[in-house]
C-alpha cells in the first residue's frame, strides 16, 4: 500500500467478513495511495468506528470519532451489515449516488444489494481497458455508486465477451460451482465439522446446509440458508444483463453448492453458429488475468485458483456429438478476484 497524506480516506464496511478481510488485506499490497481507512462493524454493537492511520503504520484502532461519510473520499461496501444503512445514509439504498453527483464519498458495492433501481454504474475494469468506454454511463468520474460484479459475473464476462469479440455465439450454458466461503464463516465451519464427523462417524451438523454437503453435492440448501444459492443466480443473471449491454449472449444459468471452501469453479458450454477450432477459441481468451492451461499441462482446479488473482481456464474442447460445440472449464479464487475488481475500479477513480 503507498502511505500518502494526500492519499485516500476510505472506509470498509463489512470489514470482518471473508470479503471485507480479503479486501484490506489486498489493500496492503496494492499501490492504491491511502492516508486512513475505516472499518465499520456492528458485530460487538459499538458504535464506534476504528479509525487506522496508516501513516503511523499502525493496523490497531488508534482512535474512535464519530465520522461522517462525507467526511470520506471512497466507501467500499463487502457485506450489508446492520449498520451499513445508517452508516451509508438513505441515498445510497436510494440509488441517488448513481447519477452525476459530484459530493464526497464514491460508493463501490460489492455486495450487489445497494440498489434497487439498476442504475448504479458496473465495471470489470480490467474488460475495458484500452477499448472505447463511450457506452459506460454515467461517465466514471461523475458515478457516486459503482457495482464491483459477483466473481461468477467476472468469469462469465471474461470468457463470453472475449468470445464474441472474435466469434458467433448461438446459445450458452454455465453451471457454477460455489465454495462454502460465499455464506460466510460459519459455512466454512459447519462444512468442516461434517467432513469430521463423517470420518468419525459421528453425526454430521446440517443447520446451515440442511443436508450433507461434505463428499457430497447437493442442488440446493435446505437449512437456514435455503433459497441462498436462487439468490445469488438472479444477482449473476441481472449484474450479466447489465454489463452485456447486448454484446454477448446471455448464458442459461445455474449455481450450486460445492463442497469445497474457497474458489468457485465453473462449466461453460458454448453452442457457435458455425464449427470454431478449440485452439483458436483459447487463443481469443487468453490475456491477463485469463489464463488458459495446454493440453501438456495439469487441469485447474479450485485448489490451484485458491490465492491467486487469475482465472484458470482449461484447455478448450470441443463436444464430440455437436459440430459447434465447445466446452470451457474455469476457476478463480471468488473472493480474491472480486476484492482485486473493487480495487481495480478505485485506482480508475483516482
Amino acid at each position: 500500500m503507498k502511505l500518502s497524506e494526500a492519499g485516500a480516506r476510505i472506509a470498509v464496511v463489512g470489514a470482518s467478513s471473508l470479503l471485507g478481510k480479503e479486501l484490506l488485506s489486498l489493500l496492503e499490497e496494492s499501490p492504491f495511495p491511502v492516508s486512513r481507512i475505516i472499518t465499520v462493524e456492528d458485530e460487538s454493537g459499538d458504535p464506534g468506528l476504528p479509525i487506522l492511520d496508516l501513516r503511523e503504520g499502525s493496523h490497531e484502532g488508534v482512535g474512535e470519532a464519530g465520522i461522517h461519510p462525507d467526511e470520506l473520499d471512497l466507501i467500499f461496501v463487502s457485506s450489508l451489515s446492520k449498520r451499513a444503512p445508517k452508516f451509508l445514509g438513505p441515498r445510497v439504498a436510494e440509488g441517488a449516488l448513481a447519477g452525476s453527483e459530484r459530493a464526497r464519498p464514491a460508493v463501490i458495492d460489492l455486495t450487489g444489494g445497494l440498489s434497487s433501481a439498476g442504475n448504479e454504474l458496473l465495471r470489470v475494469p480490467f474488460l475495458e481497458r484500452g477499448r472505447v468506454s463511450s457506452a459506460i454511463s454515467p461517465p466514471l468520474q461523475e458515478a457516486r455508486l459503482i457495482a464491483s460484479p459477483h466473481s461468477a459475473a467476472i468469469v462469465l464476462s471474461a470468457l463470453l465477451l472475449r468470445t464474441a469479440r472474435r466469434f458467433q455465439i448461438e446459445s450458452a450454458v454455465a453451471q457454477v460451482f460455489a465454495p462454502a466461503s460465499e455464506l460466510g464463516p460459519l459455512a466454512i465451519e459447519e462444512l468442516q465439522n461434517q467432513a469430521v464427523s463423517l470420518l468419525g462417524f459421528k453425526e454430521i451438523p446440517q443447520a446451515i446446509f440442511g443436508g450433507q454437503l461434505a463428499f457430497n453435492l447437493l442442488p440446493r440448501f435446505s437449512g437456514e440458508r435455503a433459497g441462498v444459492m436462487e439468490l445469488l443466480e438472479h444477482r449473476v443473471r441481472k449484474e450479466l444483463e447489465r454489463y452485456f449491454r447486448g454484446r454477448a449472449v446471455l448464458p442459461a444459468l445455474r449455481v450450486f453448492p460445492a463442497p469445497i471452501f474457497y474458489s468457485l469453479a465453473l462449466s461453460l458450454y458454448l453452442e457457435m453458429r458455425e464449427p470454431c477450432d478449440p485452439q483458436a477459441l483459447a487463443s481469443a481468451l487468453a490475456g491477463k488475468p485469463v489464463e488458459v492451461r495446454k493440453p501438456s499441462g495439469r487441469s485447474p482446479s479450485s485448489m490451484d485458483a485458491a490465492g491467486t488473482d487469475g482465472i484458470l481456464v482449461d484447455t478448450v474442447t470441443a463436444d464430440p456429438s455437436r459440430p459447434t460445440g465447445l466446452w470451457i472449464w474455469a476457476t478463480a479464487d471468488n473472493l480474491r478476484l472480486a476484492a482485486r475488481n473493487a480495487i481495480a475500479i478505485a485506482e480508475d477513480l483516482s
